[in-house]
């Protein structure tokens, strides 16, 4: 009898756990359905407070768990209301920014209900937002200090005054970001990776906290491709990493890349005259130290440090056009650097394993040129252009070591003054162990000399300026220099001049430096600015002047060389005369 009272007894106890889980599932089920109807009808209305009635909002499907606290919604819809902006653009407020937003799911986990309720705050542990896609449209900013934001005074609060989560996960988002005004236009395009937000929070009414990373107090961004691309535009950059650490203040980019989106005939069809072409390969940046704060806060770009990995730098540069008659005075590296709208301060880049390649076609030869640099490291200091950090110091100092043409060591110290308006700049420099095999295509191509034999052992240089002139300082050190010179035949073929080759060998030019029981020759340089060429053109000129003069007996045949030795409009014989005549004209004085 007593065992059947107690099987009794667990049989209605039983049935009234039964109940009161069913009641609560029902009630769970029943709150769950309230909070989505309050949800549903109040969403649009939070949206529409917030944005001055300037978005909509729709939501497919809410799913709500009152004992997880959990809400998920479903293909999430955001879009301009577009006669609204314009009613308040007309009443004076300045809307330069517009974005239309795609959800396919939104997890939010943790949620406070009572807050929600009281229309308070919202308030979660953890806000999932899953492939978003983004599409944000900007134009100027209008320039107009009479313009008031008259919406801005009859503004009402917004329902929700906090909105506060642990967390914030944005996973693969595609992020396009627009720019459009009456004379440019251009787009950033960003897809894949993670984006972590933690202790995020935004108060209606707050002073900007600008210690927060868009209103988290720290963030792990992770993307997969960053794009930039203008519209009919001629260079292309993307990069295929971005990672950001802001606890660190690291920054890492992989894979940066700065190209041309056309082909090269449609870009000199463009140009229609002599222009560089470009092509960079970053594989690897790391800012070390990086100011983020400064960045968003006052568009600063600040870091200690800069470490460039495997760089490469391809310039490509024909002559068969019409020069560029656009004068360049002002435009060396430091004078742009100091023209930048972006104020710039980067204590130390570090250069490891890098590329350089120059590559020229001729106009006469219409053969290219090649010079390689490889294996370059080096540092640069003080890169800035802001007046309090130039005034303590003054100087940006290259130091860049490497390999010229596959197996000779050159080093270079560049001096670049950027508190002097002019430019000014100096270097130091020196190349061991040049080979004839080397260099010889090169001066064919561009000067129709080839060069049959030469070995420099050394050359050492100074070089001093600004934006209008340049003067150094040589001393090149050589042996066994023979060269052959050329001419181009009706087809362009080219074709040697053994006479005059035989000429220049045996009375033109200095086989070695220094000659037998002869002291070591140096020579002084000076070239005055050609406004329409390069910083490097410029240095160029002074090394060329410098070979020129340290090779040839008698600085003014250099003359007579430009002129190959005859005069088309003179017979052979009486070309070589006059040749001739002008080498002793030259010798007495």
């Amino acid at each position: 009898m007593g065992k059947q009272n107690k099987h009794i007894v667990l049989r209605i106890v039983l049935g009234v756990l039964l109940l009161i889980i069913v009641g609560v599932a029902g009630f769970s089920i029943w709150v769950a359905q309230h909070y989505k109807a309050v949800i549903m009808e109040r969403l649009p209305g939070w949206v529409a407070t917030t944005t001055d009635s300037s978005y909509y909002i729709s939501v497919e499907d809410i799913s709500i768990n009152i004992i997880t606290r959990r809400v998920t919604a479903y293909n999430v819809k955001i879009w301009p209301d577009t006669n609204q902006i314009k009613r308040l653009k007309e009443r004076g407020k300045l809307i330069t920014t517009t974005f239309n937003v795609i959800i396919p799911e939104v997890q939010v986990s943790g949620i406070l209900w009572e807050n929600v309720v009281s229309d308070q705050e919202l308030d979660c542990k953890r806000l999932a937002i899953i492939q978003p896609i983004i599409n944000i449209f900007a134009t100027p900013k209008v320039a107009d200090s009479l313009k008031r934001d008259l919406a801005d005074t009859s503004k009402k609060a917004p329902f929700i005054q906090r909105i506060y989560a642990d967390y914030i996960e944005v996973e693969h988002p595609k992020i396009t970001y627009r720019f459009t005004s009456d004379t440019d236009s251009f787009y950033y395009k960003i897809q894949d990776g993670d984006i972590l937000l933690n202790d995020w929070e935004i108060v209606h009414g707050a002073h900007k906290d600008t210690n927060r990373f868009f209103h988290a107090k720290s963030a792990i961004i992770t993307l997969d491709s960053f794009t930039y691309v203008k519209p009919n535009g001629i260079y292309y950059m993307k990069s295929s990493s971005l990672k950001f650490i802001t606890d660190e203040n690291n920054l890492w980019l992989e894979n940066l890349k700065i190209g041309l989106s056309i082909t090269k005939d449609e870009f000199y069809k463009r140009m229609g005259q002599q222009k560089e072409i470009y092509d960079l390969d970053f594989p690897s940046i790391h800012f070390g130290n990086f100011d983020w704060k400064r960045l968003i806060n006052k568009k600063e770009l600040v870091s200690s440090s800069v470490s460039i990995d495997t760089p490469s730098l391809d310039i490509f540069f024909s002559r068969l056009l019409p020069p560029n008659k656009k004068s360049k005075v002002g435009k060396y590296p430091h004078q742009l650097l100091q023209k930048l709208k972006m104020k710039v301060a980067i204590d130390t880049v570090k250069i490891t394993a890098g590329h350089f390649k120059y590559t020229e076609v001729n106009e006469k030869t219409r053969r290219s040129g090649v010079l390689l640099f490889d294996n370059i490291h080096g540092t640069i200091n003080n890169v800035t252009n802001m007046p309090e950090l130039i005034a303590q110091n003054a100087n940006c100092i290259l130091r860049l070591n490497g390999v010229f043409m596959n197996r000779s060591d050159m080093g270079a110290t560049f001096n670049l003054l950027l508190s002097d308006t002019t430019g000014g700049f100096s270097i130091d420099a020196y190349l061991k162990n040049l080979s004839a095999d080397q260099i010889t295509n090169q001066a064919k191509a561009l000067a129709l000399a080839e060069i049959t034999s030469f070995n420099l052992k050394r050359m050492d240089m100074h070089i001093e300026g600004n934006q209008s002139y340049a003067k150094g300082h040589f001393t090149l050190l050589y042996d066994n220099l023979k060269i052959q010179l050329q001419k181009l035949d009706s087809d362009r073929n080219m074709n040697r001049r053994p006479f005059l080759s035989f000429i220049a060998n045996k009375v033109l030019l200095y086989p070695s430096n220094p000659m037998p029981n002869e002291p070591a020759r140096s020579v002084d340089t000076y070239v005055p600015r050609d406004k329409l060429k390069s910083f490097f053109n410029q240095i160029w000129k002074n090394i060329y002047q410098a070979a020129q003069k340290t090779a040839l007996r008698n600085e003014k045949i250099v003359d007579l060389l430009k002129k190959k030795g005859a005069d088309k409009k003179r017979k052979k014989r009486g070309g070589l005369k006059a040749f001739f005549n002008n080498i002793n004209k030259n010798k007495k004085k």
